[in-house]
């Protein structure tokens, strides 16, 4: 072995630190790191100081929120509380009303990012313990449809809202540029939870993008979604059936 233990490691070090943003956000900083949680949305956390030389890290409760959009909720069960509790725990984290924060001076800034950061990506994968998850496979389907179809695209698409928060898209369509998000929840239970995350993300892109931009394709064979739901997607982007993916073919390459 040619390269030295030092090598690697400040090799990775130093990839790892370019890949992080910071965001003055009021009064709080706004750090977007390279991590992932379990949908592909970048780990984000919020630094604050409380006074008297302290810091405090804390996640704002994106964590739950993100594992509520799935339709799993960790106090819906004293097991699953326990079990997000010991994984903080674990790093020194607290959960204080749903939010992940930990504390402690300016010279431990460093530990306390990561320490909070490992305890959103621990509490976060819980959801693999969820009897009704399963690994993603309509998004799969949907790229086998584009192929086919010979509709270039790029996967996994970053947009930054004008919140400034980062979103991941499922589809970037070449040469139309346009965007398409995927809708198939896991559960029936987590249909408006889902709806709302993605109405969320084509709003806060409003300003960069119109709404023949953006598709939001419902997965309608698994599920059936009310009428409510689609009348709010449709104010904000295409909607499109998978049942009627040919009819909305023309859409997507034009």
């Amino acid at each position: 072995m040619t390269l030295s233990c030092a090598e690697v490691t400040d090799s990775y070090v130093k990839s790892l630190s370019g890949n992080f943003r910071c965001v003055p956000l009021g009064r709080r900083l706004r750090i977007v790191t390279p991590y992932l949680y379990p949908d592909n949305d970048l780990i984000e956390v919020f630094v604050e100081e409380p006074g008297r030389g302290r810091i405090r890290v804390t996640d704002l409760g994106e964590t739950l929120r993100h594992l509520h959009s799935q339709g799993f909720e960790v106090s819906g069960t004293p097991k699953r509380k326990r079990m997000a509790e010991t994984i903080a725990t674990g790093v020194g984290v607290d959960v204080i009303r749903g939010e992940l924060a930990k504390e402690g001076t300016v010279d431990e800034i460093g530990d306390l990012l990561f320490d909070v950061i490992v305890a959103a990506r621990g509490v976060a994968d819980l959801i693999y313990t969820s009897r009704t998850y399963e690994p993603p496979t309509f998004v799969q389907e949907v790229g086998r449809f584009l192929q086919e179809r010979q509709v270039e695209y790029e996967p996994e698409v970053k947009l930054t809202g004008e919140s400034g928060k980062i979103y991941t898209v499922d589809f970037r369509l070449m040469p139309a540029n346009k965007y398409l998000h995927t809708l198939s929840p896991r559960q029936v239970a987590a249909l408006q939870p889902v709806v709302n995350r993605v109405f969320r993300i084509w709003v806060d892109c409003n300003g960069r993008l119109g709404r023949d931009a953006k598709v939001s394709l419902l997965n309608d064979i698994d599920y059936e979604w009310k009428q409510p739901e689609v009348a709010l997607l449709g104010r904000v982007s295409i909607v499109g059936y998978w049942s009627r993916r040919e009819e909305l073919l023309p859409t997507l390459m034009g």
